[in-house]
């Protein structure tokens, strides 16, 4: 039997090494720090001196033809998992002798700049200063996670990983894990910005909720469409193993059509249609990794 390895693309082809160097260390940390101060304000209760109202007092005070029920806020619950369990893994990094340098700072600078943004927002929403400030804070944090994401897929299939000798643990846990935890969170928050941007359109530019809430549908389907595009047919090589976005997608239109077809508020057949799009778009991104995975082992496999 040939030694030949099944998934050539992911070996090393020297004996460089990479380890995590000082200044990365002090980014896992100084992240860790922010991610677990951020969460211990995310887990105070409101009504306190810190959030002197609850969010869902300011949000009813706001109605709008586009909300989700209840229960789809329980989505958070696997958002926090996720995010404790990568940056758990980043952690290892520092004291791990065998671990590779794969995530870049400029990563862990723009995650902890988001987690701010998101905590400032609880802040001002408390507080009901205004519709366009936690707009603009959703919008921030949506765009530094979704930049995030984009350098740590980079970082994950840079090419001088294939001229060094890659901890292999590292390597997958970067290609698959921590992109897929930190998508999860990013989708989330890109629908986030949609609502509140939904909001934005009534109480501040004075349209109607009927089109306010259908022009925000429009540009979360827009930005759905156009990243499935982009992650399958011109960015592929890096996004190999993403797909955890449209499970959030699915259980974030489930919920909004909920919600609506309960209140009878007229964009039902607009968001059962995109709640369709969704699992055809997760169905065809599962079924695309399988097919490269399966293109791309089967002449080592036949070899072997």
């Amino acid at each position: 039997m040939s030694s030949q390895p099944l998934d050539p693309d992911y070996n090393s082809l020297s004996k460089g090494k990479m380890p995590v160097s000082l200044g990365n260390k002090i980014a896992i940390c100084c992240n860790a720090v922010v991610f677990a101060v951020t969460l211990l304000m995310a887990l105070l209760g409101d009504e306190t001196k810190l959030y002197p109202k609850k969010i869902s007092a300011v949000s009813r005070k706001y109605p709008t033809d586009l909300k989700a029920s209840r229960s789809t806020f329980k989505i958070w619950n696997a958002i926090y998992t996720f995010q404790c369990a990568w940056i758990l893994y980043t952690i290892t990094l520092v004291f791990r002798k065998d671990a590779t340098e794969i995530i870049p700072v400029k990563c862990y600078v723009l995650y902890s700049f988001a987690r701010i943004c998101s905590t400032v927002w609880r802040l001002v929403v408390s507080r009901d200063l205004s519709t366009v400030a936690p707009f603009l804070l959703l919008l921030t944090a949506a765009t530094s996670l979704n930049i995030c994401l984009l350098y740590v897929l980079k970082g994950a299939n840079d090419e001088k990983l294939d001229r060094i000798t890659c901890n292999r643990f590292d390597l997958w846990c970067t290609r698959v894990f921590v992109p897929n935890a930190i998508v999860f969170y990013s989708m989330w928050q890109d629908i986030a910005t949609c609502l509140s941007f939904n909001k934005m359109l009534i109480y501040d530019a004075h349209a109607s909720r009927s089109t306010a809430a259908t022009t925000a549908l429009t540009v979360l389907v827009c930005i759905v469409v156009g990243w499935f595009v982009l992650e399958n047919f011109i960015i592929e090589r890096y996004t190999r193993f993403l797909f955890l976005e449209y499970v959030v997608l699915i259980i974030a239109a489930s919920g909004l059509l909920k919600a609506q077809w309960k209140d009878g508020s007229g964009n039902e057949g607009y968001i059962l249609a995109f709640l369709i799009l969704c699992v055809l778009f997760l169905a065809a991104r599962l079924g695309i990794i399988f097919y490269k995975e399966k293109k791309r082992l089967s002449p080592f496999i036949m070899v072997a």
